[in-house]
């Protein structure tokens, strides 16, 4: 979103399914916005698989938004306890060396959460990552866990019905907004 500079369009489009009745589905670990938020913060994780119990987070990558400006940013890379697969890094490009130097969940983890604050989650398919973040945050810090968030793929599916599919890359399309770096943290938030 950052790098094609459509944030205020994907805002917009997100905004208008506000108004909408709940959905089931619509959000995970914590409460449904029911008005689109004017600060927020987008984010993605990249995990050495889909299960937040058994894999592990290796990146993050997180914007904080004020309107439609991006006012921070937040990247880093985190080494997990096991090797990431051949399947992850030919997904996403991160490989084992690139993750050797990189600090722990638990060391990142407090970074996370205070860049996050109080603010609400908004990302595509939201509660996988909300899923590893809650995991993570249990883990390695005390407090509150629940993280209020709004999906943009459940908006993209109720307003958009013509699409072929939901996956980001192809909702990012839609809205002429596409990024090389795909599955990367900061270019999928």
């Amino acid at each position: 979103i950052h790098k094609c500079r459509k944030l205020s369009k994907i805002v917009q489009f997100s905004a208008l399914s506000m108004d909408e009745p709940e959905e089931k589905g619509f959000y995970r670990r914590g409460s449904r916005l029911r008005k689109f938020p004017e600060e927020f913060v987008v984010i993605d994780f990249e995990t050495t698989g889909f299960s937040p119990i058994q894999n592990e987070i290796i990146e993050v990558g997180m914007l904080k938004v004020c309107g439609t400006d991006v006012v921070d940013s937040y990247q880093q890379l985190v080494r997990p306890k096991k090797p990431v697969s051949g399947r992850i890094t030919k997904l996403t490009g991160i490989t084992n060396e690139m993750l050797e130097e990189a600090p722990a969940a638990a060391d990142i983890m407090p970074d996370v959460l205070d860049f996050i604050g109080d603010l609400p989650l908004v990302g595509h398919n939201v509660s996988f990552d909300v899923g590893f973040l809650v995991r993570n945050a249990n883990l390695y810090c005390d407090g509150d866990t629940a993280f209020p968030s709004f999906d943009t793929m459940q908006c993209a599916k109720r307003e958009l019905p013509f699409l072929p599919d939901y996956k980001l890359g192809t909702v990012a399309n839609y809205f002429d907004c596409q990024d090389e770096t795909a599955h990367r943290a900061l270019a999928d938030s």
